[in-house]
């Protein structure tokens, strides 16, 4: 079942693709803490619109990979610039 692209929380911090896979990175932040979401999805069209799905086929599974650790790099990162504002 294919659903839409819903609009997250928070502000998007980082978006990438590879073939027809996409993730994001949101950070959300409420009474002083900050958090981060990673949402994946795969494109597909039906001859209209782009639609997307959270489902994978076997050869997207690489691609899914390396976005999660590219996702995973920028939340690091993310979070020692965060470590080094409160700091000063």
């Amino acid at each position: 079942m294919a659903q839409k692209q819903k609009k997250a929380d928070g502000h998007r911090l980082w978006s990438n693709s590879i073939g027809p896979v996409v993730a994001s990175v949101f950070e959300n932040a409420k009474n002083g803490s900050v958090w981060h979401n990673v949402s994946v999805s795969r494109s597909y069209s039906n001859g209209g619109e782009p639609e997307y799905t959270p489902s994978f086929r076997h050869q997207d599974l690489m691609n899914v990979r390396r976005l999660l650790n590219q996702a995973y790099n920028v939340i690091e990162e993310r979070k020692r610039e965060l470590r080094a504002a409160s700091a000063e």
